[in-house]
């Protein structure tokens, strides 16, 4: 809710897919994409490496709830991790980064 009532309130364009599916089919680049790392089949780890590496996306950021050790740390050496907990606004304070 928050995140949501935020972007709103913002002047920041934002696309949002609901899936990797949706995420893979647009047809444009992005300066940054935010996942979660509980993503369906891709993780959002995997669905990441892959937009990135084609250069859909200038960064990743991942915000998240508690996630296995291994993969926090994947997902670190590819984006910033922002946990849940932190809420929107430490989100938004990276974003703005």
């Amino acid at each position: 809710m928050g995140v949501s009532r935020d972007v709103a309130m913002s002047d920041v364009e934002v696309t949002v897919a609901k899936g990797p599916t949706e995420a893979r089919a647009l047809g444009e680049s992005f300066d940054v994409a935010v996942f979660d790392l509980d993503l369906p089949d891709p993780s959002g780890v995997e669905l990441a490496e892959e937009l990135l590496s084609a250069a859909r996306i200038g960064r990743a950021v991942f915000f998240t709830g508690p996630s296995w050790q291994p993969v926090l740390r994947r997902a670190a050496r590819m984006g910033a991790v922002v946990e849940k907990d932190q809420g929107p606004a430490a989100l938004w304070a990276e974003l703005g980064r």
